[in-house]
């Protein structure tokens, strides 16, 4: 009897033991999907951090400049903004009904004027290229004319006139991915044409 109860004593420590491995194998297990999993969160977390960082709007620096500009004879306080990233220029003279808001779109390649004055917009047609400082200073140089030894540089300009169209346009899809569209959608649009000054 003692022999029966010593090998059940040992086939009870047997199958102790055998669990005891078995519940550490699942423990090392689940463990190990534990990490695995983590690591995997981990690293979707980080590629969709990237993939926003590199592939998100731009938050580029929006440069102001201050400066003066003569609207309808009067000398007015204007605001330059340009905003590298949307590739936009905003120009901001006067204020309430007064102002006057001219939005160079180089990404679509339109310049937009809007008179809260007279309740209309206008736009025409220009370069979807940004324009390069040297190239702006080239062009200022060679608007100059005078006598160089003399000292008086006078500023020549091509003198023209813009005339609007009779009718606003239409059709304004083209206008939909514009800052153009956003401060002139309940204006009348009128395009413009340069004629020349006689």
């Amino acid at each position: 009897m003692e022999a029966r109860i010593q090998s059940n004593s040992q086939q009870v420590i047997w199958k102790d033991i055998e669990t005891g491995k078995e519940k550490t194998a699942r423990f090392r297990t689940y463990r190990r999907l534990a990490l695995i999993l983590g690591l995997v969160v981990l690293a979707l977390a980080a590629g969709v951090f990237s993939l926003r960082y590199f592939w998100g709007p731009n938050q580029a620096k929006v440069y102001d400049h201050h400066y003066k500009a003569v609207v309808d004879g009067r000398e007015t306080d204007s605001l330059l903004e340009i905003d590298p990233g949307q590739r936009i220029e905003i120009f901001r003279m006067g204020n309430g009904s007064d102002e006057v808001l001219e939005v160079h779109d180089f990404k679509n390649g339109i310049t937009g004027i809007r008179f809260s004055k007279h309740q209309r917009c206008y736009i025409k047609s220009q370069s979807t290229r940004v324009p390069t400082v040297t190239e702006v200073a080239s062009e200022d140089t060679e608007a100059l004319v005078g006598d160089p030894q003399g000292g008086d540089m006078v500023k020549v300009e091509e003198s023209q006139v813009w005339v609007p169209s009779e009718e606003p346009i239409a059709s304004r899809a083209f206008l939909l991915n514009s800052k153009i569209w956003e401060m002139c959608q309940e204006l009348p649009i009128h395009w413009i044409s340069p004629s020349p000054l006689r």
